[in-house]
């Protein structure tokens, strides 16, 4: 390029011109010094700070109030398509009475967690099942259920 061809050939020339007009040396070599320069201006600047010695904040908690929660269950009732009788179910109570010990929010699995959680449940029940039973048809049921998952 032009700026290598020039910081090869005509270095002093260039310089000489660039001081006479108050330019700032476009060679590769002055670019370089000019950002090593700033860099340790701004070391030297650089306030310390407190930050690091403290944790970000997180996400803002809702108080807890009967008419929050109520309000929150209903509307997630309602967006989620769930029958009125999930609030009667006892697995439902049980993991709200889970999460609510949680002292710093709740963390959800992925979709993909979740549905991996549920097949593996699911294998387990029937491998119960199968052991309760001793019957041949739930073993080629799961073999059935593995194929259909593999896919």
């Amino acid at each position: 390029t032009l700026r290598r061809h020039a910081a090869a050939l005509h270095s002093r020339r260039y310089r000489k011109w660039c001081d006479a007009n108050n330019f700032n040396s476009m060679l590769p070599e002055d670019t370089r010094q000019r950002k090593e320069a700033a860099l340790d201006r701004s070391l030297q600047t650089q306030q310390t700070v407190l930050s690091d010695h403290f944790n970000p904040p997180g996400p803002e908690v809702i108080p807890y109030s009967d008419r929050a929660f109520e309000a929150a269950a209903i509307e997630w009732l309602v967006h989620t398509n769930q029958p009125i009788q999930t609030f009667k179910n006892p697995m439902f109570k049980t993991m709200l009475d889970i999460a609510s010990r949680a002292s710093k929010g709740i963390t959800l699995p992925s979709p993909k967690k979740t549905r991996t959680r549920i097949i593996h449940m699911f294998k387990q029940k029937m491998y119960l099942l199968r052991d309760r039973l001793n019957v041949s048809f739930v073993v080629s049921l799961i073999r059935a259920e593995s194929l259909i998952s593999a896919h």
